[in-house]
């Protein structure tokens, strides 16, 4: 006997329940945030949606850190708790606000005129808003934010009193056009 179709089946409904879902109760989210590669930056988040609430876990790289002046090496990550208050039947979707914590490490290093290198490691806190459309597992949601410094820990080699590498590393806005993909 081929064991074949009953052994897919099985794997389809034990490995892959998410395919089998109707989308009013998708509750995981996979996005990223179109804006954020404009800025050479790439955020990658994921959702986990219960009830009128949301945890958002995210996590950014900056892809591109090479110019003439500066090498700059960026990545953060960033944990959301989100509340829809307007939600009706779909999970995670309408107007929301948020509370969150991120943690940014990132080192610049002067590639012209007088080696300087400048490290530093920062942890936020903030708030955000916005809204998500979902339509069947396709979402699209617009925020923004601002966060400030809980905590900075930096250092520059050799030590200067004054310079430009990573200007405004204190503070955190938070702009984005976010695609996302339901499971």
């Amino acid at each position: 006997m081929n064991y074949s179709l009953p052994m897919l089946i099985v794997l389809q409904c034990t490995f892959f329940p998410a395919f089998s879902q109707e989308s009013s109760l998708i509750r995981n989210r996979v996005e990223v945030n179109l804006m954020a590669i404009l800025a050479e930056n790439l955020v990658v988040g994921y959702e986990y949606s219960f009830s009128k609430n949301g945890l958002w876990l995210g996590l950014e790289h900056h892809l591109n850190g090479l110019s003439e002046t500066r090498n700059r090496q960026l990545n953060s990550l960033a944990a959301e708790y989100r509340y829809y208050p307007f939600v009706m039947a779909k999970p995670a979707s309408g107007f929301f606000a948020g509370a969150y914590m991120k943690y940014r490490w990132g080192e610049e290093r002067s590639t012209s005129g007088n080696a300087l290198q400048h490290d530093y490691q920062a942890v936020f806190s903030g708030v955000s808003t916005g809204y998500r459309f979902t339509y069947s597992r396709l979402a699209l949601s617009a925020f923004l934010g601002y966060g400030l410094a809980l905590g900075v820990r930096e250092s520059t080699d050799p030590p200067v009193t004054e310079h430009t590498l990573n200007d405004n590393y204190r503070r955190d806005p938070r702009l984005g056009i976010t695609v996302g993909l339901g499971f």
